[in-house]
């Protein structure tokens, strides 16, 4: 008797693990989306400090003083997104700094349509390890949704095996 009490209690806890999975792969659809993000963002930028601000010369109309962008300190693409940045910039105005700001945000966002993510072993971080917990969770939460219709089922069905056993 002790033993089908077990086994019921062990189909009941499997059950209720099972129904906890239902439902969570809509949050870690959305988590792991999150991170991606997160992911691509990172992988823009670093692309973006890599790109030089001559880069943006043909987009930005003239009248642009590059060299006194570039004698500011300010030498990539993603130096120059902020135009408050540039207007502190010795012999650049207004006009110009919003030019090179819109030059480099366009830059930004060809850039980001252009980027895949890629998991890259030789530079793993803490962050692709997150993402690649919750692309497992996921996949098992797909999993269980398998097992939806026969998880109700479960505790009565072993229930009642283990009645049938109790009795013999």
């Amino acid at each position: 008797m002790a033993d089908a009490q077990a086994t019921v209690a062990a189909a009941r806890d499997l059950a209720a693990r099972g129904t906890a999975l239902l439902g969570r792969a809509e949050e870690l659809r959305a988590r792991a989306s999150h991170q991606l993000d997160a992911l691509k963002a990172d992988e823009v930028h670093r692309r973006l400090q890599a790109m030089p601000v001559s880069a943006l010369k043909e987009a930005a109309c003239g009248g642009v003083r590059w060299a006194a962008i570039e004698q500011a300190g300010l030498r990539s693409v993603a130096d120059v997104q902020n135009t408050r940045r540039l207007v502190g910039v010795p012999g650049v105005g207004e006009r110009s700094a919003e030019q090179v700001t819109r030059a480099a945000w366009a830059a930004a966002i060809a850039v980001r349509a252009e980027t895949r993510f890629r998991f890259d072993p030789d530079r793993a971080t803490r962050a692709q390890a997150e993402l690649l917990a919750t692309l497992a969770a996921l996949r098992a939460a797909e999993e269980a949704e398998a097992l939806r219709p026969h998880l109700g089922r479960l505790p009565k069905a072993w229930s009642r095996a283990a009645s049938a056993e109790a009795a013999r």
